[in-house]
């Protein structure tokens, strides 16, 4: 649709011109002028209601700043420039309305003097002027809906690629389970079983060189049964990431620090995949915040909540209460906490409202993976 400052430019050509046009330009054609321009810059900020009266006030103006010359087709412009500018606020249907107001009002001073046939000719001009209106703003309209389709489309697609990520996940872990449950259930008592051999070999022969090798070969199958029982873990440990292993972390802060810790998580945000460098940092500003609420606080009670934003944005918020306002000093946890939420985009914001403190980091959703291990 076209721009506000589109429609002003040409409001303000043809308003000139049609100034230019007068016979005299005298104070109540200024005073008009003044009033018109500062209800069309008030018209976005006001009220519905005011608003509503604005739109009517609008064309009243123009045609008594422009009476002695409204059949001239400048004025229709400008009628019709502030017709597209009131339209793209209303329905079609109220759109119609506010046309067929427009179009009777420009028709008044040619049917007060009696010029028919002018305001037949400014009737059909004025409906000509009117169609192309409406066919903008039903252009308008199409192109919301379009956009709102493409938005939701767009979410759709996203919640499906993180499904389907989730599931590729879920696959392979099990996957790993399996293989790594054959590798115990063969391999690992095998070898079990062969340490075992070897050792009572090891006590029954009297040879000081066998017992040697028997004592080396022990050893060995010792360690590849270490080595074995390694992998079985590393395939068995469960592939946990994003805000899954973030609250698990903070599970253990609160086990270990004897805090109580209540989650709120809305609806999508456990599905959105996160960087390791994303994990570290949510991780360490939610670690960090409790740290002060444990060392500053009288409560050892805390919120956190966890949001997704516009499918574009994940937010996470610590909260506790405080008896009274703090004086906030930054000092090197908090300005580290900053810092980390910089590097991946984000920001930090820290409020006091209510005797509640209440920390929030926002950051972009990116899927490149840190250098730095989460843990």
């Amino acid at each position: 649709m076209i721009s506000f400052w589109m429609l002003f430019i040409f409001l303000s050509a043809f308003w000139l011109t049609a100034v230019i046009n007068l016979t005299s330009v005298n104070d109540s054609v200024l005073l008009l002028s003044a009033a018109f321009y500062l209800l069309y810059f008030l018209m976005p900020i006001l009220s519905n209601t005011v608003r509503s009266l604005i739109y009517i006030s609008l064309p009243v103006l123009i045609m008594a700043a422009f009476s002695t010359i409204s059949s001239n087709p400048v004025v229709w412009f400008i009628l019709f420039v502030v017709a597209i500018e009131v339209t793209i606020r209303l329905s079609i249907r109220a759109s119609s309305i506010y046309l067929a107001y427009i179009t009777l009002l420009s028709l008044v001073p040619g049917a007060l003097s009696g010029e028919f046939n002018q305001v037949l000719s400014q009737f059909l001009i004025c409906v000509f002027l009117s169609v192309i209106t409406l066919t903008l703003r039903l252009f308008s309209i199409k192109r919301i809906r379009l956009q709102k389709e493409y938005d939701q489309i767009y979410s759709d697609h996203r919640h499906l690629k993180r499904q389907v990520v989730r599931g590729e996940q879920l696959a392979r872990q099990e996957e790993r389970s399996a293989v790594a449950r054959d590798i115990h259930d063969s391999v690992g008592h095998r070898l079990t079983a062969l340490v075992m051999q070897l050792e009572v070999a090891r006590y029954k022969t009297q040879d000081d060189n066998e017992k040697q090798q028997l004592t080396d070969f022990k050893d060995l199958a010792q360690r590849s049964l270490h080595e074995t029982r390694a992998a079985v873990s590393a395939l068995k440990s469960d592939e946990t990431a994003g805000l899954q292993a973030v609250i698990q972390l903070v599970r253990k802060l609160e086990s270990e620090s004897h805090i109580k810790i209540r989650f709120l998580l809305e609806s999508g945000v456990l599905n959105e995949p996160l960087s390791n460098k994303q994990s570290i940092v949510i991780y360490r500003a939610i670690q960090e915040s409790l740290t002060n609420m444990m060392r500053h606080s009288h409560t050892r009670e805390a919120d956190i909540h966890f949001k997704l934003l516009a499918d574009r944005y994940v937010q996470f918020s610590v909260s506790h209460p405080i008896k009274e306002k703090v004086e906030l000093v930054e000092g090197f946890g908090l300005s580290n906490m900053r810092n980390r939420l910089e590097e991946i985009d984000g920001k930090l914001t820290i409020s006091q409202h209510n005797f509640i403190f209440k920390v929030t980091g926002q950051f972009p959703v990116e899927t490149e993976d840190g250098n730095e291990e989460l843990g």
